[in-house]
Formats: C-alpha cells, structure tokens, sequence
C-alpha cells in the first residue's frame, strides 16, 4: 500500500513538474529567466522526489519493527509454554519415584497403590505422549520461527540495502540539487550584477538628460524672452505702421484743403501748392520706405518666431519622447530587479530546504547506523 502511495505521489509530482515546466514556457519571460526557472522547479521536483522516497522508507521501515515486535511477542509466549510443560513433567516424575519410595503393609493398600502406579503410569503415558506432541508442535514451530525469523532478517536486510541505495541516491540528488543551487545562485547574481550595473548607467544617463533638460529649459526660456521682445517690437511696429496711416490721413486732407485753396486762390497761391505737393510726395515715399522697411523687418521677426516655435516643438517633442523611452527602461530594469530579487529568495529557501534535507539524512544515517562511505 505504502508503495503504491509513493509510486501515485510520484506521478502526482511529475504531472505538477511538466506543468510548472509548461507555464514558465509560456510565461513570456527573457531566456535567462525562463533558464533559472526551469532549474529551480527542476530542483524542488527532485526535493520532492527525495522527500516521498524518504517518507517511504520511514514507513516501510516503522511496518518492519512491528512485524518483529509481533515475532518476538509469539517466540516468547511459545517459550512460556514449553517452561510450564516442562514443569508439569518434572513435577510427574517426582509423584513417580515417591509412589515407587512408599511401603505398603496391607495387601488392600498394595492393591490400592499398584491401581493408583497403573493409573499414575498411564498418566504418565498420557503425559509423554503430550510432552512429546508439545517438543514436536515446539520444535515445529520454533523451526518455524527460526525460518520465518531468516526470511525476515534476509528480507531486512534486501529492504536495509535498497533503502540504502534510496538514501544514496537521494543523497546525490541532492548535492546535484545543491549544486544546481549554487550555480543558480551565481546565475542570479551575475544577472543582478548586470542589472545593477545597467541601473548605474542608466541613473547617468538620466542625470545627463536632466542637465540637457535644464539647459534645453533655459534655452527655452531665453527663446521666450527673445520671442516677447520679438512681440513687443511687433507691437510697436504696428502702432508706428498706424501712425503713420494717420499722418497720411493727415496729410491727405491737407492735400484736399490744399486743392480747394488752390481751385479757390489757384493764382495767388500755385507756388504754395507746389512746394506742399512736393513735400506731400516726398512724405509720402518716405513712409512708403519706412512701411516697406517695417513690413521687411515684420516678415523677418516672424519667420523668426515659426523657426524658434518649430524648433521648441521638435526639441519638446524630442525630448518628451527620449524621457517616455527611459522612464520604460527604467520600470523595465526596476522590474526585471524584483523579478531578480524574488528569484533569489527563492534560492534561499531552496538552500534551507536542502540543509534540512541533508540534516534528516544525518539523522537517518546515525539512526540506521549506516556509514558515509
């Protein structure tokens, strides 16, 4: 029965083993996590399997010493009986030889004692005949037990050698075990070592673009400065382009008072007239030029402006897609650290395990009195 539990558990053991084995497949993770997984679910299998074989063998060899608690309980009761058999023999044979000691004087009692001998011989009879019936059944059964007792003690020792074999081999897994461990660990920590390394850099990296955000910032800041200036001259340039529509304004009614002064007066004042028309038109050109060299100035100060705004919006652009890049490198390499660190502790509890399973295995051995070697 016990053998068809451990065998059942075995099976149960090796269906959880391929699962486990299925899902860190598909699990999606990197290579050499997926690699480190499959060891550590490896090595907890064979725990397992040393742990069953083990259990196994407790209670193979619990069922042993019952079985010779029960022997030793029959051979000492069987000795019980041959002691008082013996007893009541002895005990007939010293009747004999008093009955055979005593005189008799009458004839009555002669008769009476040669009765009592023949009924004293025919118990005594009885009595061999069962004291020899009683040393065969003995001699059987102790002829019984001794086999009974060699089988036992040859089986014993079949069972001592195979749970011997058990421990060995349980044994060797778990070194394997423990060496896979070790290597696991070492595994472990040269990824953690990577990490840590690729976090450093990674942390300078995102001091470096911190600085060239400070200074792309204060760029920016002075761009904007630029930029107001840029509005404010704008500004002024516009209240000097209305300005001068007013004077032209101006200008254009003096123009038609000057026309009505000279349809009115044109005699009196027609060389009036000239001068005003030549300072009129001379005015004019110059708040053309003024105007073509403002709308000049104005396109340049907002071809300006478009490069400056594309150029901020390219670098803003730029700059928040490189810092959304490494925020997910970060979260990857924080991620890939917990997935680092919880894989080390479960290194750890594998080696408490593997210390405990090699602390019963002393223990079994000083128990069994079974030697390393």
């Amino acid at each position: 029965m016990s053998e068809e539990t451990s065998a059942l558990s075995a099976l149960v053991g090796l269906e959880e083993y391929n699962r486990r084995q299925k899902q860190i497949g598909d699990s999606g993770l990197e290579p050499d996590v997926r690699a480190v997984m499959h060891k550590l679910c490896l090595s907890e299998w064979r725990l397992k399997f040393s742990d069953d074989s083990l259990e196994a063998s407790n209670n193979l060899l619990v069922a042993l010493r019952r079985k010779d608690k029960i022997i030793d309980q029959e051979l000492s009761r069987l000795r019980s009986e041959g002691l008082i058999i013996r007893t009541e023999l002895q005990e007939a044979k010293a009747e004999i030889k008093r009955l055979k000691r005593g005189e008799c004087s009458h004839l009555n009692e002669s008769s009476i004692l040669r009765s009592a001998k023949e009924e004293e011989e025919l118990k005594t009879s009885g009595l061999k005949e069962t004291v020899k019936k009683l040393r065969a059944e003995a001699i059987e059964r102790e002829r019984t037990f001794r086999q009974e007792k060699l089988d036992t003690e040859t089986k014993h020792r079949k069972e001592l050698g195979k749970m011997t074999v058990n421990l060995e081999a349980a044994t060797t897994k778990t070194e394997q075990a423990s060496a896979e461990v070790k290597k696991i660990k070492e595994n472990t920590s040269k990824v953690v070592g990577k990490c840590d390394a690729k976090l450093t850099k990674k942390t300078a990296e995102l001091v470096e673009k911190e600085r060239e955000l400070s200074i792309a910032t204060e760029a920016l800041a002075t761009r904007s400065f630029e930029f107001e200036n840029t509005s404010q001259a704008l500004s002024e340039i516009h209240e000097s382009h209305s300005n001068c529509s007013k004077t032209i304004k101006s200008l254009e009614n003096d123009l038609r008072d000057s026309k009505a002064i000279n349809n009115a007066s044109r005699t009196s004042a027609h060389a009036e007239a000239d001068r005003i028309k030549k300072g009129i038109a001379k005015a004019t050109l110059g708040i053309d030029s003024r105007l073509n060299e403002l709308e000049h100035s104005n396109q340049g100060w907002a071809t300006k402006c478009r490069m400056l705004e594309d150029r901020y919006s390219e670098q803003a652009i730029a700059s928040a897609k490189r810092e959304e890049q490494f925020i997910r490198s970060v979260v990857e390499e924080r991620r890939s650290n917990d997935r680092a660190s919880g894989l080390q502790r479960d290194l750890e509890k594998e080696e408490n395990r593997c210390l405990e399973l090699e602390l019963a295995l002393g223990n079994l051995r000083r128990k069994f009195g079974v030697d390393m070697e």
